[in-house]
């Protein structure tokens, strides 16, 4: 087992000159927040980055003769610019994380969280995770059933949820990190693992790049918010990237009607009953509108209600029929699903008892229609590697 490093040499300083050390945008967290939900959510979300640094450096040495640290950093940026992705593994909040992020920011990958694994996707800037009921109770406690809910399924990621950008992670971020370094960067030279390296400094990340020619980026870490990562960076080419972007394909896929955490529905009075008069069917209709946590553009970021009906003979009693519906909502505006069941199970009711009957409606905000999904499929075709 190697060592725990000692803190490296001019950690978190800015660089030998303002202004010319461009570096990895790991937002900072905004303070501990004073809700007591979430806490499992913002360790989960922010696994895009990962690692701890329990690692290697392990001897400082001083550096030597050959090409300067300015000349390393930027022939390292030319060659990690240049991958159709990165492949990513280590810790983050010490938890095992394995994550890829391509060229265009789209990111797939696993940690864990409780003992259980969590898996993520983001894709046009918005983040999905899927995870056991574990997972999900920590962050609702008093809710077990909406735990079990959004347990073992794709779910939009709360907002509150995403503390890092994976846009930081992409190659052409990194790249050009490294290839605009000023003429006198913070670096020491180390050995990482056996190999010798310089590691470079700035804004409290580290990155690793090898003494030897040729200069390549091995290693990223440092501190996000209040966690330390530390991150073994993989390039990934066309001949090595398929697996990735066949990965995302079926992911994007499973993220049809992925549950929106964010929202919450406001019902409007009680539901009607529609047309219970035949032996055919019988409907129910509900006014509701959707309300946000935060702002929602509804025109950029539609969603859809899923309207679920069970009827029973009284309150409480056991379900003899049931019915669901799924409706767009293209605004914040009120909306009215109507939910019908018919056919055997209502018809065999209606001749058996002849009586009233109970209804009760539970609605779910979801993300990703059948078109939303294939325009996320055609955006990842497109990405550089994925054909």
């Amino acid at each position: 087992m190697n060592p725990e490093p000692p803190p490296l040499p001019g950690w978190g300083q800015a660089g030998a000159q303002a202004g010319q050390n461009p570096t990895l945008a790991f937002p900072a967290a905004a303070g501990p927040t004073p809700r007591r939900r979430r806490r499992g959510l913002l360790i989960g979300t922010a696994a895009g980055v990962v690692v701890i640094a329990a690692i290697a450096v392990a001897i400082v040495i001083p550096l030597t003769r050959g090409d300067s640290p300015a000349t390393m950093a930027r022939q390292a940026g030319r060659a990690i610019g240049t991958a159709d992705a990165i492949s990513y593994a280590g810790t983050f909040a010490a938890r095992p994380t394995h994550l890829s992020v391509t060229r265009a920011g789209t990111a797939e990958g696993t940690y864990t969280r409780l003992g259980v694994p969590v898996g993520r996707v983001t894709i046009g800037g918005t983040t999905y995770l899927k995870a056991p009921t574990a997972f999900w109770l920590e962050d609702e406690q008093d809710h077990l059933g909406l735990a079990q809910y959004l347990a073992n399924r794709w779910v939009k990621a709360p907002d509150d949820a995403i503390t890092m950008s994976v846009a930081s992670l992409t190659p052409v971020r990194l790249g050009r990190v490294l290839t605009r370094v000023g003429p006198k960067p913070d670096a020491t030279a180390s050995t990482f693992h056996g190999t010798k390296v310089i590691v470079l400094v700035s804004d409290r990340v580290s990155y690793y790049i090898t003494a030897a020619r040729p200069h390549r980026l091995i290693h990223v870490a440092g501190i996000s918010g209040f966690d330390s990562f530390s991150l073994d960076v993989t390039p990934l080419t066309a001949a090595t990237v398929k697996p990735t972007f066949a990965t995302l394909r079926a992911d994007v896929q499973a993220l049809a009607a992925a549950p929106d955490p964010n929202s919450f529905v406001n019902v409007l009075g009680d539901n009607k009953i529609v047309d219970c008069t035949t032996l055919a069917r019988c409907g129910v209709a509900g006014m509701m509108r959707v309300i946000y946590s935060g702002r929602h553009d509804f025109a950029t970021s539609p969603v859809m209600v899923k309207m679920t009906v069970a009827f029973s003979a009284t309150k409480g009693s056991k379900t003899f029929t049931s019915c669901s519906v799924t409706v767009p909502v293209p605004s914040a505006a009120t909306v009215r699903p109507v939910c019908e069941v018919h056919g055997s199970a209502w018809t065999h009711w209606v001749i058996s008892q002849r009586g009233e009957f109970w209804t009760n409606a539970v609605y779910d905000v979801e993300v990703n229609s059948a078109s939303a999904i294939a325009a996320l499929q055609s955006r990842l075709s497109q990405e550089p590697g994925a054909s």
